[in-house]
């Protein structure tokens, strides 16, 4: 997603077809694209807001050899399933490990489960997040606030630009679009 006008088509297809809120979920706000969301903007500004296609994740899995995941019907029921992930850092946070939010808005438990997966293994959004984490650090330091915060990426294995061969996001706070059907053994289910 490379726009806030094109995160909000995107979200208002999902409401329109799936009866999706409409809205990214934040700790206990929507998170909705506009002027006032700095943190948004920047985390689409650095690649961190991602859309996802349920029909391409069914492709790529069940080429796996052995793999019948996706293939249950119920599971994914093949109408264009999709899935929106964004991370946003909310300066708000000060009594958790990470002020980092991961936002996911899926129609399917197979692409909630796709998404999230991808919140938490991808070294590119680790890299990202590095990125962002280091503006949002020196940001603070210059406006006057503490610069002997926590900072992960010190010793993270990653170079000055963010770089690295293997790298694992920040921790998180996950929060996740209620449309999603909480069906008995789903991923979903099992999570506050």
């Amino acid at each position: 997603v490379s726009s806030e006008p094109e995160l909000l088509s995107l979200l208002s297809d999902l409401k329109a077809n799936f009866g999706t809120c409409g809205y990214l979920p934040g700790l206990y706000e929507y998170i909705v694209p506009g002027t006032n969301r700095l943190d948004l903007k920047k985390s689409i500004e650095h690649g961190l807001v991602l859309a996802f296609d349920g029909s391409s994740v069914v492709s790529a899995s069940t080429k796996q050899e052995g793999s019948d995941c996706g293939n249950d019907e119920s599971y994914n029921d093949g109408n264009g399933d999709r899935a929106i992930l964004a991370f946003t850092i909310d300066k708000r946070i000060s009594s958790l490990k990470s002020r980092w939010v991961c936002s996911i808005v899926a129609t399917s438990h197979l692409t909630f489960e796709t998404a999230l997966w991808y919140a938490c293994h991808s070294s590119e959004v680790g890299r990202r997040m590095v990125r962002l984490q280091r503006i949002e650090d020196r940001d603070c330091t210059v406006m006057g606030g503490s610069d002997d915060d926590d900072d992960a990426t010190a010793s993270s294995g990653v170079d000055e630009n963010g770089n690295s061969d293997e790298f694992v996001p920040f921790p998180f706070c996950l929060s996740f679009d209620d449309s999603l059907p909480l069906t008995d053994g789903s991923l979903a289910s099992c999570l506050p």
